[in-house]
């Protein structure tokens, strides 16, 4: 018998379907979150914002400053979520603050009214979001053997990358339909 990272006492091959899938689900249940915002609201935000018609340069500062808040956030919170669980054993409240951090946040970003505020706000989600993302990561060790890591990290990918063609499917529906109603209504 093998143990995991946190003293779990797991025999190989014991990754069941549903822990593989559930860790796919939750990657592309983020995968979407961050994609739809990225390809659907924050440009239209942007052109909203934008003013003498400089949508790319907001869009451009939004998404260069929410991806550098992301990728300090992500270490961060990788590094939180495995000092929480040396300390208390559970990833859980690290996990709990990243999902009501991004719930809170991408469901204000749409009222933004200025490009400041877009910008804090987006900031505020990536936050959230790669909380999330890191403590799903982190918890493979805890979660799964050494002989099913490597099946569980490329669940994990898989539903990355699902997450992200859905998400995309999505934004060319909206956008096509957007524009649509934009050329009728014009």
């Amino acid at each position: 018998m093998r143990t995991s990272a946190i003293g779990v006492r797991l025999p190989p091959g014991t990754a069941t379907r549903r822990a593989l899938m559930l860790v796919a689900i939750a990657n592309a249940g983020i995968a979407q979150a961050l994609y739809l915002s990225l390809l659907v609201i924050l440009p239209a935000l942007a052109r909203d914002l934008s003013s003498g018609g400089h949508k790319a340069v907001v869009l451009a500062i939004v998404a260069g400053t929410g991806a550098a808040v992301a990728m300090i956030a992500g270490v961060a919170a990788g590094g939180v979520s495995d000092w929480r669980r040396h300390l208390a054993g559970s990833r859980r409240p690290v996990h709990l603050a990243g999902a009501f951090t991004a719930a809170i946040f991408l469901t204000i970003l749409p009222t933004a009214r200025s490009a400041p505020v877009l910008v804090l706000i987006w900031c505020g989600a990536q936050v959230g979001l790669n909380c999330v993302l890191m403590v799903i990561t982190t918890a493979l060790l805890d979660w799964f053997s050494a002989a099913d890591r490597g099946r569980a990290s490329a669940c994990a990918a898989a539903g990355q990358v699902c997450g992200a063609l859905i998400a995309s499917a999505a934004a060319f529906t909206i956008g096509g339909q957007v524009a649509v109603v934009s050329t009728l209504a014009g």
